[in-house]
């Protein structure tokens, strides 16, 4: 996160200002460290320091991070990157918990927001966007567009309904990183031919997350949204993913775990903490079939911990590091294989492990 910078102007005896010793390259530089609040600020400095802001490439604007802040002046704030900024490549917009999310929907917001990432869609690589849950309409809309997104995160954002979700994702070609969190949709009910929400998530969310061949880092965290049992068809999601190294899910479950391990070869980081219908054995078989390097999972099987990471070790030979139950259980795999031995040193549990505190 960026720090606020207090920036002084300070002048010799000769009436010069700082500008005119340093190289222009290094002013530009300095300026793209600024906040968002602090480049606004200096743009009122000087013809001069507004035009060291040419160089930026990257804002991230925090709405309503003071108290008492108004609608005029969330919506001064956006036109104004809309009328600074041309070239952005990086847009991130996160509305503080303070604000109500009612307010931070107006329509000039709304109006707002879709006119800065209209003016920068083509260029633009990354977009990250963590809200209250605001009902912004269509104010990403110009997103659909941006074919050059390596980046994306929606967090905490309530759709109108699926098709605004859908038209997002779509021709994402380079997209790297997929953050998805903690998602509404302002349409509930969602029927289409008397298929449920649930039903049009799986076939037309995962087929575009699924066709985003150069993914490499996917985040699926929906709470909101409850799937019913063998309702997943996995492989629409898992098939095409060849390239994925990072994956976080809680909705994922056994057929879900084996479709991961057919289809993800590069497969490192795997976190399942928040799952809650994924198997033990199911687990092991991704751990052998997949070079995982991190593994995070609830401690929900009846298995001793012990036991648990035992077997996680024995099935994969690129394990570094195990996260069981959350931070109560945040240990390194070391630390859990001094445990693990320990434990078959007392003749608690039977263990294939050796530790020693010589390695």
């Amino acid at each position: 996160m960026k720090q606020s910078v207090a920036v002084t102007v300070q002048r010799n005896n000769k009436g010069h200002s700082f500008e005119e010793f340093l190289p222009r390259d290094v002013l530009s530089t300095i300026f793209t460290y600024l906040t968002f609040h602090d480049m606004a600020a200096c743009c009122q400095v000087s013809k001069v320091w507004s035009q060291f802001l040419d160089s930026v490439k990257d804002i991230s604007i925090a709405m309503a991070k003071r108290w008492g802040e108004s609608v005029a002046t969330r919506v001064a704030i956006l036109e104004f990157a809309t009328k600074r900024f041309h070239n952005l490549t990086s847009i991130g917009i996160v509305f503080h918990s303070r604000l109500n999310a009612l307010r931070a929907s107006s329509t000039g917001t709304r109006l707002a927001i879709r006119d800065l990432l209209a003016k920068n869609y083509r260029q633009l690589q990354q977009f990250y966007f963590v809200g209250q849950y605001n009902a912004l309409g269509f104010a990403l809309e110009p997103l659909a567009k941006a074919t050059n997104l390596r980046s994306l995160t929606l967090d905490r954002y309530r759709f109108i309904n699926l098709n605004e979700l859908m038209s997002l994702l779509d021709n994402k070609p380079n997209l790297r990183s997929f953050t998805c969190k903690n998602l509404k949709f302002h349409d509930t009910a969602a029927r289409r031919g008397g298929h449920t929400l649930d039903d049009l998530f799986n076939s037309f969310i995962h087929f575009r997350i699924g066709n985003m061949h150069n993914l490499r880092e996917l985040t699926l965290l929906l709470d909101d949204i409850h799937f019913a049992d063998d309702s997943l068809d996995w492989s629409i999601l898992f098939a095409k993913l060849v390239k994925l190294e990072r994956l976080e899910i809680d909705y994922l479950d056994d057929a879900g775990a084996l479709t991961l391990a057919q289809y993800c070869p590069n497969l490192r980081f795997l976190d399942l903490d928040l799952c809650r219908d994924v198997s033990f054995p199911s687990v092991l078989e991704v751990l052998r079939r997949c070079p995982i390097q991190s593994l995070k999972v609830s401690e929900m099987w009846e298995q001793s911990r012990s036991f648990t990471v035992q077997k996680m070790c024995e099935a994969s030979e690129t394990l570094t590091n195990i996260t069981v139950g959350g931070a109560e259980y945040d240990v390194t795999l070391r630390e859990i294989m001094k445990e693990t031995a320990h434990d078959a040193k007392e003749g608690r549990m039977e263990s294939t492990l050796s530790y020693s505190d010589s390695d």
